[in-house]
């Protein structure tokens, strides 16, 4: 009889994430490993997750109110809860993994809550992550899981039969494995009680056993930018790969991502969502469902448009945080939805910079005109098309035709009714932009244009402009935007009647391209408003 002797396979060198922070228990071991796990990310990109900066984020001084927090701590960790203290506000890992929490004693975590302290301690700092806890028992939890959030970088949150008495009683952060052949197969962990970052390799199987898994808890960060100024089509610079359509993103970490040729595409991409980002794009295409910058209270997220194109659904600039959008030529801006520039807004335009919205709304919130010292140099492009009508926000203070108020207020370079779309303008005044100021507030153009399909919804605002003349005021039945409805008007509707493909300079204050009664009706109702008006005797009048 001939025995073949089989050697064991070649043992694979070990895989170790090699940058999770490890903490000494604090309050409980549930918090305490999933801060391991979050303190990683913070690391890799989501640098609001901690306050804390650099190696503080290996300091538990730093971390340990985000881990579990002092009131947290007074109101649970005695047995029974204090029943003096209110229930304190969620703002630490251990709230939403409920430790201590009755009928726990102290320092203890269920793995059922352990979705809930990833999930909403992150959602809480500004990030939406996603988790999930499986068995090892019923092979919901097996190597090759493990092998595979190893290898994607994904630490895993594993629930421990510490002393092998049959029932979980540790959570740890695995932060590798190893197979070291023969079934000898093992997963890397800190063990909780030391700041030391010295690995523990434990053996991988079940309950009843020393350091046997009872559960793992998945954790899927969102996708988001390392970190450094790098191409956006780096791969390795996102921690999942270069974004893709409907895919959320984050550039988070003081890295600017830059965008010189290609098209690039995000469902939603934040930048500076609760840290600093930034976004330089000098070509290309990119087309964006929503971007924000400047997310989250001290945030600083900045999009600078120097080259290529920009299509993004819904613009939000500056909502909570600072941001900062800086637009030059030939940089070409489409906001398909809405463009909200915030409190916290910052913009700036070179001449001839120009932002074309085919949506429903420009909301500037900002109460700081200096902030927006780039509308002076903008141009604004209404092309929503004929069935919808664009509200723009009245931001300037109404100070009449003065010229003074085309200075500090607001006051766009140029609104254009009309591009690759007719442009349906309502004007809407919905955000205090000068506080302590009584009255409504209006806008202040230097050239406006009315294109064809160009209408316009005043709702008893006012829209002043220069068109390189005096200060006028605009009034529907205006043609020649002289600032006056008067017999130049007349005529020219008169000239243009029953026309079917006609414009405002034609007569056509209604939008529908015909010069008719319903224009006619637009006119006489403000006839003779403006300054210096021009009005026939009556006999002309009626001849007309």
């Amino acid at each position: 009889m001939i025995m073949i002797m089989m050697a064991a396979p070649a043992r694979a060198e070990p895989v170790v994430l090699d940058a999770v922070p490890s903490y000494v228990w604090y309050h409980g071991c549930g918090p305490t490993a999933a801060a391991s796990i979050l303190g990683y990310y913070d690391a890799s990109g989501l640098a609001g997750l901690f306050d804390a900066d650099g190696t503080a984020l290996y300091l538990t001084d730093n971390v340990r109110e985000e881990i579990s927090s002092t009131a947290h701590n007074a109101k649970y960790d005695p047995t029974p809860d204090d029943p003096n203290l209110p229930v304190p506000p969620y703002t630490s890992i251990a709230d939403w993994f409920r430790t201590s929490v009755d009928p726990r004693a102290y320092g203890w975590s269920y793995v059922s809550h352990s979705t809930d302290a990833f999930e909403g301690y992150a959602a809480y700092r500004g990030y939406a992550f996603a988790a999930r806890y499986a068995s090892y028992s019923v092979g919901a939890f097996a190597w090759n899981d493990l092998t595979t959030e190893i290898d994607a970088g994904r630490p895993v949150l594993l629930l421990v039969d510490r002393d092998a008495d049959g029932a979980t009683d540790h959570f740890v952060a695995a932060l590798g494995y190893d197979d070291r052949g023969d079934g000898d197969r093992r997963y890397a962990c800190y063990d909780g009680y030391t700041e030391a970052e010295s690995v523990v390799w434990q053996p991988f199987r079940g309950v009843g056993q020393a350091w046997g898994i009872g559960f793992a808890t998945l954790v899927t960060p969102p996708n988001h930018w390392r970190g450094g100024v790098a191409d956006w089509f780096d791969p390795d610079m996102w921690f999942a790969g270069v974004p893709q359509a409907g895919q959320t993103a984050y550039v988070d970490n003081a890295g600017v991502a830059v965008l010189s040729a290609g098209s690039g595409q995000a469902g939603t991409l934040l930048v500076g969502n609760a840290a600093i980002g930034g976004i330089s794009q000098e070509g290309g295409s990119t087309s964006i469902g929503t971007l924000t910058l400047g997310a989250r209270a001290g945030s600083v997220g900045t999009y600078d448009l120097s080259g290529g194109s920009l299509c993004v659904g819904e613009l939000l600039v500056g909502p909570v945080g600072r941001g900062t959008l800086n637009l030059a030529p030939p940089g070409d801006l489409l906001v398909t939805a809405s463009l909200v520039l915030g409190p916290g807004a910052r913009l700036s335009a070179q001449p001839g910079s120009s932002i074309r919205v085919a949506g429903p709304a420009v909301e500037i919130q900002s109460a700081d005109p200096d902030a927006l010292a780039g509308l002076g140099e903008l141009t604004l492009i209404l092309e929503a098309g004929a069935d919808v009508t664009t509200d723009l926000e009245a931001a300037g203070a109404d100070l009449g035709a003065d010229p003074a108020a085309w200075s500090g207020n607001f006051a766009l370079a140029e609104l254009v009714l009309g591009g690759a779309a007719p442009g349906r303008l309502r004007l809407v005044d919905e955000s205090d932009n000068h506080p302590g100021q009584s009255g409504s507030e209006a806008v202040y153009v230097r050239n406006l244009s009315l294109n064809a399909g160009a209408a316009v919804e005043l709702d008893g605002l006012n829209l002043y402009y220069l068109n390189d003349g005096p200060p006028k005021r605009l009034i529907p039945g205006d043609a020649n935007l002289d600032g006056a409805v008067d017999v130049q008007d007349l005529s020219i509707l008169a000239t243009n009647w029953e026309i079917s493909t006609a414009d405002w300079a034609m007569g056509d204050y209604t939008g529908d391209g015909n010069v008719g009664v319903q224009d006619l009706s637009v006119l006489a109702t403000n006839w003779g408003s403006g300054l210096g008006a021009t009005l026939p005797e009556p006999a002309t009048a009626l001849l007309l």
